[in-house]
């Protein structure tokens, strides 16, 4: 019996260790978890409230500082020694997952949750009001996506809701944040030149007093909610059209010196600068020749070519094709098993193109060299650009110092009311072949029907 007793008094002790021991590791977890949390808020500098510090998605498993943009519409970048500044709010808004990038049904919840968090702090009856709207994403892992241009709409698209709620909108990438400065080995990625910066002022460039550059250009001058709060095909992204051409042609003045006008002369060795074109042409390929688009998807085709000869200058000396590369080893996934057919059409129209201009250079510009920010900038920097149904042309082409000519309908549904406020944007009915009707007529109607007179051919 005493030997039973014994016994339990060493089993209770063993157990009471281990019940100590989990109680342990708990407080210990806690504590890495109220660290984490300090952390967060130490860095963002947010005091009274953080409203949400992360989603599942590991796109926005990120929360940090807070950075102004310059309103000078040719800011210098920071440099490698530059800090990240910190801005107080009252309140910050966390961008989620499920409410970023226009996707299934998320420009309505980021609209609801603004509009939530906005009446928290009325009734708070605080004096400060200022709603920050926050989102901090991996640039590279956005760049290698290869989706740059839907990015880019949704992008606009959360800032178009800032804008109906006049609030406040940061954006960095989360590469910069954890090194706790702007890096330049970063600028490869079209997002990094998107990231807000300080300026003397020591306001935000897309701040809630920011907004009233569209005052002379769309009515109403800020958008209704009906108009912010839409998804893709609906939302009313030309009321960004100052904001974006702001962002892109900073960026593309500041790659300006990457380039060379074709007229200049250029050291073979230095291969990193790229010959500048007086005409871009964007020619989407690739995946519009995909078998799996529906007859009613208006968004993916071909634009015949004539339409390019009758908007280009006679006497241009240049004119680019920039196109993704033909070569399956730096092609999109998604571009691959189309590759030969992209070649042979790029082909024709570089035939056709030096037929009609026999005094005009023209080059396929797809070096793999080239980033994606030096690609758009080449259309941005363009004496005349084309943007033909895809959304990877679209804000360059709004961004343009020069002419822009952008096929309507489709992906362009937000261009008519740019079009009508800008003397440079102008909208093509060039004749279009769907995509469904490529591979309905085949291939070889396909190559005929670009270099035609005609709208339609007849089939053989």
């Amino acid at each position: 019996m005493t030997s039973l007793k014994i016994v339990g008094c060493v089993v209770l002790v063993l157990l009471l260790g281990t019940l100590l021991e989990i109680a342990h590791l708990h407080a210990f977890a806690d504590h890495q978890l109220l660290s984490v949390v300090s952390e967060v808020e130490n860095r963002s500098n947010s005091p009274q409230e953080i409203v949400s510090l992360s989603s599942q998605d590991s796109f926005f498993d990120y929360s940090s500082t807070a950075v102004e943009r310059s309103d000078d519409p040719t800011p210098s970048r920071q440099d490698s020694a530059s800090t990240v500044p910190i801005i107080k709010y009252s309140s910050t808004v966390h961008i989620r997952s499920k409410e970023a990038f226009l996707w299934k049904g998320a420009q309505s919840r980021l609209c609801k949750r603004i509009k939530r968090e906005k009446q928290k702090l009325e009734n708070r009856n605080s004096t400060n009001t200022t709603l920050n709207l926050y989102l901090e994403l991996p640039c590279k892992q956005i760049h290698d996506r290869n989706q740059h241009g839907n990015f880019l709409m949704g992008f606009y698209g959360m800032k178009l809701a800032a804008m109906h709620f006049q609030v406040d909108f940061t954006f960095h990438c989360h590469e910069d944040v954890v090194a706790n400065r702007s890096s330049d080995r970063n600028k490869k990625y079209l997002f990094w030149w998107l990231q807000s910066l300080p300026n003397k002022r020591g306001f935000l460039n897309e701040s809630a007093t920011d907004y009233g550059i569209n005052n002379t250009l769309y009515r109403p001058p800020i958008p209704s909610k009906e108009g912010a709060c839409k998804g893709v095909g609906k939302v009313a992204l030309h009321y960004t059209s100052e904001l974006a051409r702001r962002d892109l042609r900073a960026m593309a003045t500041m790659l300006k010196p990457s380039f060379k006008r074709n007229h200049e002369t250029m050291k073979e060795s230095r291969s990193h600068t790229f010959r500048l074109d007086e005409v871009a042409i964007h020619f989407r390929c690739g995946d519009i020749l995909s078998k799996s688009i529906p007859k009613s998807d208006n968004n993916y085709g071909l634009l015949q070519f004539r339409a390019y000869r009758d908007r280009i200058p006679a006497n241009v000396t240049s004119i680019g094709i920039v196109t993704a590369p033909l070569a399956a080893s730096d092609s999109r996934s998604q571009d691959r098993v189309h590759t030969p057919m992209c070649r042979a059409i790029v082909d024709k129209l570089v035939r056709y193109l030096r037929l009609h201009f026999p005094r005009t250079k023209v080059k396929v510009r797809n070096d793999p060299k080239e980033s994606i920010p030096q690609v758009m900038s080449r259309m941005i920097l363009a004496n005349y650009s084309f943007c033909v149904r895809s959304t990877f042309c679209l804000f360059p082409a709004l961004a343009s110092f020069g002419t822009s000519y952008v096929q309507a309908g489709g992906l362009a549904w937000f261009f008519e009311p740019i079009s009508e406020v800008y003397d440079n944007i102008f909208l093509m009915q060039g004749n279009f072949l769907k995509s469904a009707e490529i591979n309905e007529k085949g291939f070889n109607y396909t190559l005929e029907w670009l270099v035609s007179e005609k709208k339609k051919l007849p089939l053989v």
